[in-house]
């Protein structure tokens, strides 16, 4: 049995659209769950009138990503795995994907032909066909070597390109990964200390320290709509963002690392703070001074000890 995983909020026509691209694996017993971040664009009733075979889980409240997978997570593991109807692999898939014919299947194929890969993803796709960033670093693991080289070569595209072999990689973009039962049995949940952003790249850094490796199959997509989610709330979102970042550091670094981190992003929101306040004063632009000040207000929340406060296991 594969298990999915959606977690999905005031996304309705994009998480129907997912669900039907599932049902184009019939090959692969799926047990699809929907666990529903208290939307209010009629998702719950969307599954309940149109897909009654999936497990749904409506939360009363927004609990953030991390929190929502781990619900129907729960349930999942607490199946032995010798058990019949165990979960031998989930697929944490967001709902603003589209599965394209025979995906799940061949990441499935993979995880059962090398048990060393405990999570495998795919080249992820725009809507447009074009190739999306499906992949990362654990830039918080060499920090300075990291940002010399982001400054020397620049941003990582994290396309894996044409290739017909596996890309091991630190991270997968966390839209579509694959993750076999013994590495969820040895790594554990997501992380709730992340709400939304940083999770998959904690959880799959914990994987390969227990000894697993992740993997990227490029002949394998996924449509990937992409932010239809976070985009609902821009401002709150970059600020989860950037306390993401710090969360990695307090959880897997020492406070050198986050001293360094917190002088780069000094330099980087006060840099874009003084831009937009040049711009308002050449341009007259009322605009300008609102996006100078959420720079500065983005910057003053890392001096907030609740900001920067790791709280999670």
């Amino acid at each position: 049995m594969i298990d999915v995983v959606i977690v999905s909020y005031n996304t309705c026509a994009l998480l129907r659209r997912c669900l039907l691209s599932l049902q184009a694996e019939p090959a692969l017993p799926l047990r699809i769950w929907v666990v529903d971040n208290a939307s209010t664009d009629g998702s719950p009733q969307l599954v309940r009138d149109e897909f009654p075979g999936v497990r749904l889980i409506a939360s009363p409240q927004n609990l953030g990503f991390a929190a929502a997978n781990n619900q129907a997570l729960r349930q999942i593991v607490s199946v032995p795995g010798a058990a019949a109807d165990a979960a031998e692999a989930v697929l944490l898939l967001n709902p603003d994907t589209e599965v394209q014919p025979g995906a799940v299947t061949g990441l499935v194929d993979f995880l059962r032909r090398h048990p060393q890969v405990g999570a495998v993803g795919v080249q992820l796709l725009n809507t447009d066909g074009s190739p999306q960033r499906s992949y990362g670093s654990f830039w918080f693991a060499h920090l300075l070597s990291s940002f010399v080289a982001g400054r020397l070569r620049g941003q990582d595209p994290g396309l894996a390109g044409q290739s017909s072999q596996p890309l091991f990689v630190d991270w997968l973009v966390g839209a579509c990964v694959l993750v076999s039962r013994a590495a969820l049995d040895a790594v554990g949940e997501l992380d709730e200390a992340f709400f939304i952003y940083g999770e998959e790249i904690d959880w799959q850094f914990r994987l390969q320290q227990a000894g697993y490796r992740v993997a990227l199959l490029p002949w394998l997509h996924v449509l990937h709509h992409g932010g239809q989610s976070t985009q609902q709330a821009k401002l709150a979102m970059r600020r989860q963002e950037y306390r993401s970042r710090y969360l990695l550091l307090a959880k897997h670094r020492g406070p050198a690392a986050r001293g360094l981190y917190l002088a780069k992003v000094s330099a980087e929101l006060g840099g874009e703070s003084l831009r937009h306040l040049l711009a308002a004063a050449r341009h007259c632009d009322g605009s300008e001074v609102s996006a100078a000040a959420q720079s500065a207000a983005l910057w003053a929340a890392h001096l907030s000890p609740a900001f920067r406060r790791y709280s999670g296991s």
